[in-house]
């Protein structure tokens, strides 16, 4: 609570917030009710979840039916090992009071959330929750919208108990609120263990500065708040390489940096985020020159989510993409092999048909396009900007089902990579923009000002775009060009069972949508392996 707050009172009075706690604390004492206690101490102690709405959240967890998070193309043995490993670095940094990052990695779709929701469950059944408690953190707010929204309407399902999305807010939470929350709080925070999902979307010290005035990244932060606890504490960071699509995202490397100032902490962590390699498109922890003892850096195989024999498209998928924006066309073709899942088509009304026909009681469809698609308006197609998408009820989206015109399935509205981060449809239409083209066979970025197109590197932040995220100067190490090519990145990754890819025809008339950069887009995505879609 605020201590200088006010409130009015039923005689139309102000009184303090102070003076309310006192007087609240006064009655209490005047009933014999436990020992005397100040109203200061009161109004700056740590704030503690209900350990009961805890409890219920972990059995959420636990029973959960909700397909939208629950896939995993990692076999099942796979994710039984990964959340051994999470809870054995849990069980080490409590025997030995200590302190742990815990790095895991893993393709797209391999079930990284999924492993840091049930690895959530399972601690909270260690914990003394009047003392300690555990949380789901995520620096993307649609997905924590959607996972409270779906995870509260399985428990009302399987235990015919109504539960609201509001009842998970202590479990699942943004992380830029947890930071806000507890930094300038010299007390630890109630949670002795955290999961950050997408953790290398932390905000960079550039970002934090210009944003707080906080000299300093959120990976340091997050390790100074938690190093506050006397004794063990566990943050688990889900490591998606190469996904980081906002300016001012500090990535992998950050962590490393806060690491190499914070000497009380020691890292536990997959052999893919330490060496980097194509399935974390090239993401390394210590990037930036900072170094640690190797004595401090555990290696386990375990924290990489890998994918069994029986789901080796997720991996291939992967180098797949990489490929593709990196411009090796001879690998993507080979790794396309004989029946990619990915189509293309030069017609709208084509590619609606085609995912229409793949609607079912459990299949999802949905649009998705780059938040800088900005020239989609001339196919009839408004581009899912910050502003647009302000309106959308997200959740709705990703969970009503056909008929509803809120649902994804009706085809009306595309999500950008801001939304659809750590999130999967069965099929997807991606509807290409012209903010990636290819020229001589080399990925070509670009940001739309004004009326024409501009080199993304080059554009510079206009007045009062800092209401969208996606033109936010460039804070980070990340440049711009980057960015682009990881929303794409993120946007091709988005799919479980297929995907159809929109190029639009272009105009001879609209230096905009130039038709012969589109028919080159076309072109060297047919030669990556892509399949011409058959009317």
């Amino acid at each position: 609570m605020n201590g200088g707050a006010r409130y009015h009172d039923n005689n139309g009075g102000v009184v303090c917030v102070d003076e309310l706690a006192a007087k609240i604390l006064s009655t209490i004492r005047s009933l014999g009710v436990g020992p005397p206690l100040s109203a200061h101490e009161w109004d700056n102690s740590r704030y503690f979840a209900v350990p009961t709405l805890i409890e219920a959240a972990a059995a959420i967890l636990d029973d959960h039916d909700v397909r939208e998070i629950s896939h995993s193309r990692a076999g099942s043995d796979n994710l039984a090992s990964t959340i051994t490993a999470i809870l054995g670095a849990a069980a080490e940094a409590k025997q030995t009071r200590s302190k742990l990052l815990c790095l895991v990695t893993g393709v797209p779709g391999a079930g990284k959330t999924l492993a840091g929701l049930n690895a959530i469950s399972h601690l909270v059944k260690t914990l003394d929750l009047e003392e300690d408690q555990a949380a789901f953190l995520s620096g993307n707010s649609p997905l924590v919208n959607v996972l409270r929204k779906a995870l509260g309407a399985s428990l009302t399902k399987t235990r015919g108990l109504r539960v609201s999305s509001r009842a998970l807010e202590s479990s699942i939470q943004e992380m830029h609120r947890f930071v806000r929350d507890s930094y300038e709080l010299s007390l630890p925070p109630a949670h002795r263990v955290i999961v950050f999902d997408e953790a290398q979307r932390a905000w960079s010290r550039e970002r934090n500065k210009a944003k707080f005035g906080r000299d300093i990244s959120e990976p340091e932060m997050i390790l100074q708040i938690m190093s506050r606890h006397e004794g063990w504490a566990l943050i688990v960071g889900l490591i998606g390489g190469g996904q980081e699509i906002h300016s001012g995202e500090a990535g992998l490397s950050a962590w490393g940096d806060a690491l190499s100032v914070h000497s009380e902490w020691r890292v536990v962590s997959s052999p893919q985020a330490i060496n980097g390699g194509d399935l974390v498109a090239g993401s390394t922890l210590f990037a930036n020159g900072s170094k640690i003892d190797s004595s401090r850096i555990t290696i386990s195989e375990a924290l990489h989510l890998g994918v069994s024999k029986r789901s080796y498209d997720a991996e291939n998928n992967a180098r797949w993409v990489n490929a593709v924006l990196e411009g090796r066309i001879s690998e993507a073709s080979v790794l396309s092999g004989e029946h990619p899942a990915v189509f293309l088509t030069r017609n709208l009304d084509a590619a609606r048909a085609w995912l229409k026909q793949r609607i079912a009681p459990n299949r999802r469809s949905g649009l998705i396009a780059s938040s800088s698609a900005a020239r989609l308006r001339g196919d009839g197609v408004e581009p899912p900007t910050f502003k647009f998408l302000s309106g959308i009820d997200y959740p709705a989206w990703f969970l009503k089902p056909y008929g509803d015109v809120r649902s994804s399935n009706q085809l009306e509205v595309a999500m950008s990579e801001f939304e659809l981060q750590g999130l999967e449809l069965d099929n997807v239409c991606l509807l290409w923009g012209g903010d990636l083209i290819f020229v001589d066979s080399k990925p070509v970025t670009r940001k739309f000002r004004g009326s024409n197109w501009s080199s993304a590197n080059a554009v510079p932040k206009a007045e009062g775009d800092d209401d969208d995220p996606d033109d936010r100067s460039d804070h980070g190490e990340i440049d711009r060009h980057t960015l682009t090519l990881n929303k794409y990145r993120v946007l091709m990754t988005r799919y479980r069972k297929s995907m159809i890819i929109f190029v639009p025809q272009g105009s001879g008339m609209d230096p905009t949508r130039s038709s012969g950069e589109f028919d080159a887009v076309a072109d060297y995505l047919i030669q990556c392996g892509a399949r011409a879609l058959e009317l």
